[in-house]
């Protein structure tokens, strides 16, 4: 786990999946104001070994291991937002991936378990006519039936069916393909082997241990997600808008969405979607995994700033109509603020798949202990 403690930037502003990548393998600059690159090398690289770049040879190695084994013991990831990395492993054996495959599908043939199909990467649905298959084309969303003749699946004894399936997304502007997957890549599923629990996400497979998939669920059904006071989110003309859809709260709201902040040495920052006093408002069509961590990722970073950086609450503050105290620029009066996650779902029973959820929880927490308020709001969506 020492890839955590080596960081010039945290790890959630990434605007990826951050849970997922980390299990894949990381590898992360290292801060050399912290970290001798005499000692350390330049980066650091993590997955079921670490590997590092340095001048050393076998007279010296036993400081070099000594220091490495320090932090490794130290496991200052677990107060850091990353315990979860304990309870859960990726499978990598051959055998066991082939035999999870086959309860997958024994249990897609008889219709008992849920599968949850969404595109495996973060979308521009501002761009995007619709997905497309061998046998149909131009529908909203990955259902199973799009891309399997009746009776298809039941008559196939390997997940391979499943495999060579082509998920194609079409671009509304040039009406071509933008992108394409495995259909097995989009399924964010769980099956269960005896007493063990097992996820499938973005074609891997991964074993998670009960209490945490336990705890997980509980803190997921505690979390009373409300119903957003704001309208019901439709197409326009056929096509998702997103920004068309925050520009007509413009009465009610002050309009943030691609408004950047922009500060020295830094990526530009979208603060938020919609503001009106105190609530900052991230905006999100859920439709993939990948939104919501780009929606989280977004809401992070812009709260770590407006807590920490006056510049950036000055430059914030000039984008506002409705202006911000000088006191609150100067020292922000942290019990004022909320961080709000309105995610846009048609679905009645709003669930995340395992990994999104991991991403909020740990991101959740770390908005929480900053001050903020941090919650999650469903807005309707009619599409």
């Amino acid at each position: 786990m020492l890839f955590l403690l080596a960081k010039v930037s945290k790890i959630n502003s990434f605007a990826v999946d951050t849970q997922q990548d980390i299990l894949q393998g990381i590898t992360i600059s290292l801060n050399q104001e912290v970290f001798e690159k005499e000692k350390f090398g330049k980066t650091i690289d993590g997955r079921d070994a670490l590997t590092i770049t340095v001048i050393n040879d076998i007279t010296n190695i036993d400081e070099l291991l000594e220091l490495l084994y320090k932090y490794y013991i130290e496991q200052k990831y677990k107060s850091n937002g990353y315990e979860w990395i304990d309870y859960i492993e990726q499978v990598r054996d051959p055998g066991k991936m082939e035999e999870l495959d086959s309860i997958l599908l024994e249990q897609m043939k008889s219709s008992s378990i849920d599968l949850n199909l969404a595109p495996p990467e973060l979308i521009d649905w501002d761009d995007f006519e619709g997905f497309s298959s061998e046998i149909d084309d131009n529908f909203d969303e990955i259902v199973l039936d799009k891309f399997l003749p009746l009776g298809k699946l039941e008559e196939s004894d390997t997940i391979q069916i499943i495999k060579d399936i082509v998920v194609d997304l079409i671009g509304s502007e040039e009406q071509t393909i933008k992108k394409s997957w495995k259909l097995y890549n989009c399924i964010n599923s769980e099956v269960k082997e005896g007493q063990q629990k097992y996820i499938l996400t973005n074609g891997n497979w991964y074993k998670v241990e009960d209490s945490y998939l336990q705890m997980l669920e509980k803190w997921w059904k505690d979390l009373n997600i409300q119903k957003s006071s704001l309208p019901k989110y439709e197409k326009i003309h056929g096509k998702h808008n997103e920004g068309r859809y925050n520009e007509k709260q413009q009465e009610n709201y002050e309009i943030l969405d691609k408004k950047l902040v922009r500060l020295p040495q830094q990526d530009a920052i979208e603060v938020c979607d919609l503001y009106k006093d105190g609530r900052f408002i991230h905006i999100k069509i859920y439709k993939s995994s990948s939104d919501i961590s780009h929606l989280m990722a977004q809401a992070l970073v812009s709260s770590d700033l407006f807590i920490g950086n006056e510049d950036f609450r000055e430059k914030f503050n000039e984008k506002l109509s409705n202006k911000l105290d000088e006191a609150e620029i100067k020292r922000p009066t942290r019990e004022k603020y909320e961080i709000i996650l309105g995610i846009i779902t048609n679905k009645d029973n709003f669930d995340l798949p395992f990994f999104t959820k991991v991403n909020l929880r740990t991101n959740m927490k770390h908005i929480e202990m900053t001050g903020l308020k941090c919650y999650i709001e469903k807005i309707e969506g009619s599409y």
